[in-house]
């Protein structure tokens, strides 16, 4: 075997072992959740094509775009309506080791760390998340957060409140 092709078989392996899980995204975290609740912040929002069967799901509709807001168990199902998602987030009671955990989950390179009251709060990256926003010219495609235990995951940030 030649050099060339072993060293583009310990790529692919790398990529399978260490990468390929990461863009689960917040799939990945939800996985390992019993309850929670997801949020989805998207433009291109008609209520109307997806109001069956949807006594779980919240929706609150701003212009074009909306907020939809629902338990945990229902984030496949909203994901499955292809909206245009601009950003989304999970939340859920956990402690300081949890909060932590989702870092080494994720492999998160923290960007900025912030300490206000009672929260606390990362910025940071990962390539678990597709989006991104530029805070300081630093790429910034998740957000950590909590309060009280009450754990939120936002990316590309939380755009709600935690």
């Amino acid at each position: 075997m030649n050099k060339n092709r072993l060293l583009s078989i310990m790529i692919c392996l790398i990529f399978l072992i260490f990468i390929a899980p990461l863009k689960e995204g917040l799939n990945l975290l939800a996985k390992r959740l019993s309850n929670g609740t997801y949020n989805a912040y998207v433009t291109n929002f008609v209520k109307a094509e997806t109001a069956e069967n949807t006594e779980n799901i919240n929706y609150i509709q701003i212009a074009d775009g909306g907020i939809i807001v629902c338990e945990l168990q229902s984030m496949q199902k909203v994901k499955s309506y292809n909206y245009h998602i601009l950003g989304e987030s999970l939340s859920f009671y956990g402690n300081l080791d949890e909060f932590y955990n989702i870092i080494k989950i994720y492999r998160i390179k923290i960007i900025k760390t912030e300490q206000v009251g009672e929260i606390l709060t990362i910025y940071g990256f990962s390539f678990a998340f597709n989006k991104h926003i530029s805070i300081d010219n630093k790429k910034i495609n998740v957000q950590i957060a909590i309060n009280n235990n009450l754990i939120t995951v936002g990316t590309p940030i939380i755009l709600g409140s935690y």
